[in-house]
């Protein structure tokens, strides 16, 4: 679990980095809601992917089936982010659009590499018990 950890840092840091670049650059000019996605991703995939490892634990089937209802919250939960985020600001800025799903592909394919990683791991400990 340290290495998500770890790797969830450098993933954020590249992303925020890249972020604040287009912003002095004037590339984009999303603003706080920029920081504000990337903030909700970060703490969204924490306890997520947390509450995936905790059911996996229990059962692989368990564990298969909480990753689809992540996969189906997680979709639902940037939705809400969105509306919210069009109601605050009264506008659709597609550069944000864009950006926030840019953001829930890094972080939904960074989940999921780790979690199958972790299924395939446990797999091979239970082949060879």
């Amino acid at each position: 679990m340290k290495n998500f950890y770890i790797i969830l840092f450098v993933i954020t840091a590249f992303l925020g980095a890249s972020f604040l670049i287009l912003e002095k650059l004037q590339v984009t000019q999303i603003g706080n809601a920029g920081w504000y996605s990337l903030i909700f991703y970060v703490f969204l995939t924490i306890i997520l992917t947390n509450y995936a490892i905790k059911s996996g634990n229990r059962s692989n089937s368990l564990f298969v089936s909480s990753i689809m209802a992540i996969t189906g919250l997680r979709m639902f939960l940037c939705i809400i982010f969105i509306v919210i985020n069009r109601y605050f600001t009264g506008k659709t800025d597609l550069n944000f659009i864009i950006y926030f799903f840019i953001l829930y592909l890094f972080y939904t394919l960074f989940e999921i590499q780790f979690l199958l990683y972790k299924l395939r791991t446990d797999k091979k400990d239970d082949n060879q018990n």
